[in-house]
């Protein structure tokens, strides 16, 4: 049996299209894709030059999408156009915790190791006809469906079921809760606006604050994307992965809404790659999109296997920290994860300078 449900088809559909105009301006106006992995690892090794600023804008965006929808609506489910949208799923139907603990440390670290996840490869990568996004969606999509249909089928873990729901909970605290969260990000935007004055200077201020207001707003494109599609809901995932009665094709409909829109528009923009994107001096893109090598081909099935296992990529896992404690506790060891990687390749550079310096 498939699930041909018609509201979760076109609030799949819909969602795509907005993480496609979200990454499709981000190329058009600076000249960048949008992989909020690697967002979210300049974020944590707080890479100044690597683009910090304005890639925490676009996440603060788009985690305030989702808080805004959670604040203003006091629920976990809102009208859209006469339609439910369901924003994230309660704990009690959640991966367990080893579950959570293990595909989220391996999403993190495979993300890294292979440089991308389902944004940067997919939505931004095959659009591009990137040979290494092919091979690395191919990679983490099948690893991804044998590991949830292994775990699933063979009871190799249990579905997480708690004493009791906590909807309760979840009414009361929640626009508490999202209410102080959403401050404090917007606490760390202003600081974030006050760093770059410092590293940029004065006269560079007026341009960097337009900027920022700009990410901030692509930012909040993707999170109503990914709100409204049901990404950050791992049962949404879970549905798609795992072959059975109750098959989902809602993560399909994203996929085709996203990338089909931004294979037209991405061709569109990259055939004019000679000129200046409106607001850069240039284009920053991946020179090595053919060069297809180990860490590759490592990471994408590492993080496959992690996907499979906890149903949360890091975009996200990171939406649904806000509100569960199983996203938060899944964010949490991908940040591990990512921190793990960040000690793996210094030993790895370390080995090979060594091993050059030797010969």
């Amino acid at each position: 049996m498939v699930n041909f449900g018609a509201i979760d088809v076109i609030n799949g559909f819909v969602g795509g299209l907005l993480l496609g105009i979200s990454s499709t301006l981000n190329l058009l106006l600076f000249g960048a894709l949008t992989g909020v992995s690697g967002f979210v690892s300049t974020s944590l090794t707080l890479r100044l030059r690597s683009g910090l600023i304005w890639k925490l804008t676009f996440l603060i965006g788009m985690m305030s999408a989702f808080l805004i929808f959670a604040l203003v609506f006091n629920t976990r489910e809102l009208e859209v156009a006469s339609r439910t949208v369901e924003l994230y799923d309660p704990d009690w139907s959640s991966p367990n915790a080893f579950r959570l603990l293990i595909g989220g440390f391996l999403v993190g670290f495979g993300t890294r190791l292979g440089n991308g996840c389902t944004s940067g490869h997919g939505i931004s990568g095959l659009p591009r006809l990137s040979l290494r996004s092919f091979v690395a969606v191919g990679c983490f999509f099948g690893m991804a469906l044998v590991t949830a249909n292994i775990l699933h089928h063979t009871d190799f873990f249990e579905l997480q079921r708690l004493e009791e729901a906590r909807e309760s909970f979840e009414r009361e605290t929640t626009s508490l809760v999202v209410g102080v969260t959403l401050a404090i990000i917007i606490a760390i935007m202003i600081a974030a606006w006050i760093i770059s004055f410092v590293v940029e200077g004065a006269e560079h201020l007026a341009r960097e604050l337009i900027h920022n207001v700009i990410k901030f707003s692509l930012g909040f494109v993707f999170g109503m994307g990914l709100s409204l599609s049901g990404m950050s809901r791992p049962s949404k995932v879970r549905n798609f992965l795992v072959f059975d009665k109750n098959w989902d094709i809602t993560l399909m409909m994203v996929l085709i809404g996203a990338i089909g829109f931004n294979l037209i528009s991405f061709q569109l923009i990259l055939r004019k790659k000679k000129e200046k994107p409106i607001l850069a001096d240039e284009y920053h893109l991946p020179c090595n999109n053919t060069k297809l090598d180990w860490k590759l081909f490592a990471g994408t099935i590492i993080f496959g296997i992690g996907w499979g296992t906890c149903f949360f990529c890091p975009g996200p896992a990171l939406l649904a920290a806000l509100t569960t404690s199983a996203g938060a506790f899944c964010m949490i060891f991908t940040v591990i994860g990512m921190y793990a990687f960040e000690l793996f390749n210094f030993v790895l550079e370390k080995v090979n300078k060594k091993n050059k310096e030797e010969k």
